[in-house]
């Protein structure tokens, strides 16, 4: 599963033919990741981008590295108009700059997690 790519702003998921993974259930106890697995709550980002976007973790499904996974804290409710937020031009150049422009690391580590936040 990847994110769209035309146009960037969606966050939706599309489904590529032949590139998906597919495991069986047996196998999924082998990965930390299993632990989101049917979380509804559960928010996916791309790693390695200044085009921030994100939606929610489809049903049925885990991912690999090159998103990170994000859970609301304190009982907070994230909505599809929060994840819409996050493909804007304000919060883009917001994470450009709370990333210093860099070119080097642009993972979403445990520091710049919180930059993805709910605005109020």
């Amino acid at each position: 599963m990847l994110f769209t790519q035309n146009p960037p702003k969606t966050n939706k998921i599309i489904d590529i033919f032949q590139y998906d993974s597919y495991m069986d259930e047996k196998e999924l106890g082998n990965f930390n990741v299993s632990k989101f697995l049917n979380n509804e709550d559960c928010v996916l980002v791309p790693n390695l981008t200044y085009n921030p976007r994100a939606c929610f973790l489809p049903e049925n499904a885990i991912t690999d590295g090159s998103v990170a996974i994000l859970t609301p804290k304190n009982g907070d409710k994230i909505n599809k108009k929060h994840l819409a937020y996050f493909s804007t031009n304000e919060f883009r150049k917001f994470y450009m700059t709370a990333k210093n422009l860099g070119t080097r690391s642009l993972n979403i580590d445990s520091n710049f997690v919180y930059f993805f936040g709910i605005k109020q």
